[in-house]
């Protein structure tokens, strides 16, 4: 009679709902944190402490900090990604592809077609912008839409941080080569090298942030067809805002007005842009899922 009543009493277990995908935000948002945490502690180390490398040690912690978005996404997304019941596909492919494109066209195109580095940094502050975003920002907007447009989009859309986890693949393919580019080309000093590393990761990411929520709800709430356009430009004018912050470290002019800024200054600019952006996508995110909740909730 115990035994029957201690049977009757114990509860049959409980499963716990397993999510079926990587959880997109946790990943971007450690990436972002382990790059700004490098990248300021390199600026940091050579602005107060004038530490001096010698060419060959800063020449391989250039090519480190160059490999650094890359091996973060890899690491925290990637591969995580296998571990899911249910992962994504094209991460990899859309990476290198992005990364092809830039190379054979989006990197020419702006270097010898337009020759921007010859005519932009003459400019007013609000030309410059202007100038980047409707050459620099444009090119890179486009091309990264264009590889998701006949690889992943609409089809590979099931949930809505599906777009980012497709978006942020291809802002870490472009972020490479640009990179490299600089490699290649340019011989910078630690520090240079340090923030225009970051400033390519954080153009890259914003503008593709933003570019994902306009693909996630053309995809999958039927939006306003000006609204996918209108991401567009909004990524194409972010690229251009912080074009000129960069450039001026390569050549010189460090500020929007062409006045004397300290890489500091420039690198803590990234790290308000990669911390107020994402937290914006996020709330739009937010409230855009809610809407289909209530929508659900309203239907039943």
């Amino acid at each position: 009679m115990s035994q029957l009543s201690n049977a009757r009493i114990i509860a049959p277990p409980i499963e716990e709902e397993v999510y079926p995908y990587r959880r997109v935000w946790r990943s971007i948002g450690i990436q972002i944190s382990m790059m700004l945490l490098v990248s300021i502690a390199i600026v940091l180390l050579n602005e107060i402490f004038a530490i001096e490398l010698n060419g060959v040690l800063t020449f391989i912690i250039t090519i480190v900090l160059v490999a650094l978005p890359t091996l973060l996404w890899l690491i925290f997304s990637v591969i995580p990604e296998r571990f899911a019941s249910q992962p994504r596909n094209h991460l990899l492919s859309l990476a290198v592809i992005t990364g092809l494109t830039a190379s054979s066209i989006g990197i020419p195109f702006v270097q010898d077609f337009f020759q921007i580095q010859q005519w932009i940094p003459l400019q007013s502050a609000f030309e410059r912008i202007i100038g980047y975003t409707f050459t620099v920002g444009i090119i890179d907007t486009g091309l990264k839409f264009i590889v998701l447009r006949y690889l992943v989009f609409p089809n590979s859309f099931r949930i809505r941080t599906d777009a980012i986890a497709f978006c942020v693949a291809c802002a870490i393919g472009y972020t490479s080569v640009i990179n490299l580019d600089l490699i290649v080309n340019i011989r910078p000093t630690l520090t240079i090298a340090t923030v225009y590393v970051l400033g390519n990761y954080t153009m890259q990411i914003v503008s593709s942030l933003i570019l994902s929520y306009g693909l996630s709800q053309t995809a999958l709430d039927n939006a306003l067809p000006l609204l996918l356009p209108v991401t567009i430009i909004v990524s194409a004018f972010l690229i251009g805002l912080l074009s000129p912050l960069e450039s001026g470290l390569v050549n010189g002019a460090l500020t929007l007005d062409g006045s004397f800024a300290r890489p500091l200054f420039v690198t803590f600019f990234f790290t308000a842009m990669l911390i107020i952006v994402p937290t914006i996508v996020l709330f739009l995110y937010t409230v855009a899922e809610r809407r289909e909740e209530e929508k659900y909730s309203s239907d039943q």
